[in-house]
């Protein structure tokens, strides 16, 4: 009888990019038939923002709230909790199956899934490599262009209008000609299904961008950081899906070849 009653479940609390795929952990949900739920989730949401730079934080916040009150005012004993958040996330954040465990105490079980699979904090405080590439390249660029004659500059921005949050690099107009910038960064990418993955979403977000009637007449240029050397035998795999948006890609390996780049890049453009 003790050994039926120390079956329990659990189940994995996660963020998914729509598009990429890319995942992170935010928490872990325990039920244990007599000891009841648990719920251990943190509620340090800004590692989300390294795999998905638009989302919605709050709405995140709220849907984990959503999920911790159930888990904390669950009375039903002999039944699991766990379905409910399972097939009520399913995009964005979502909830894992619930797994069968051999469970004793329910408050230590989810502790201990919490520290093997939701990882500490410290290694989200820097940003994700497209981010400190973008940052790179709208300093250069903000440099590059004070005093030049353009119009309406925008920096850093969420289009919010795709069906997805895009970011956009920077956008600008040279007399009747605008242009736009998009960034990225394959830096931390050592597979080619990786690369090809990452390469295929970004593509979906430039297609979704310019299919926009505001930017549809736009030049889009995009900057894109390249693989570790070890990491680029396939790397043309993912170029082919780049070039598909534009003919515009500048390919740079490091800060400096950026910095070297950028005054090209933007004579190219127009805005000098």
């Amino acid at each position: 009888m003790v050994a039926a009653m120390a079956l329990g479940q659990y189940s994995v609390v996660s963020y998914v990019h729509s598009l990429r795929g890319e995942k992170v952990n935010l928490g872990v949900l325990v039920w244990h038939p007599v000891r009841g739920a648990q719920a251990r989730i943190t509620w340090d949401l800004q590692r989300v923002r390294c795999i998905d730079e638009g989302v919605d934080l709050e709405r995140v916040r709220t849907d984990l709230k959503s999920i911790n009150d159930v888990l904390t005012g669950w009375d039903q004993e002999e039944q699991s909790p766990l379905t409910y958040p399972t097939s009520a996330f399913r995009h964005g954040l979502m909830v894992s199956k619930p797994m069968n465990a051999r469970i004793q105490d329910s408050a230590f079980t989810a502790e201990r899934l919490y520290s093997s699979l939701v990882a500490p904090a410290a290694p989200y405080a820097r940003a994700s490599t497209t981010t400190q590439f973008t940052n790179s390249f709208v300093a250069i660029l903000k440099q590059i262009l004070s005093g030049s004659s353009i119009g309406h500059p925008r920096f850093n921005y969420t289009e919010e209008e795709t069906f997805q949050p895009v970011r956009v690099a920077a956008s600008y107009a040279v007399r009747t000609d605008f242009y736009i910038w998009r960034t990225t960064s394959f830096a931390s990418l050592d597979t080619t299904d990786r690369q090809l993955t990452a390469a295929k979403a970004f593509h979906a977000e430039n297609a979704d961008l310019m299919g926009l009637d505001k930017y549809q007449a736009a030049k889009l240029g995009l900057v894109v950081q390249m693989p570790k050397p070890s990491a680029q035998a396939d790397f043309a795999k993912a170029l082919d899906w780049l070039y598909r948006d534009t003919k515009r890609v500048e390919l740079v390996v490091d800060q400096h070849s950026l910095e070297q780049k950028m005054p090209s890049l933007v004579l190219v453009s127009g805005a000098k």
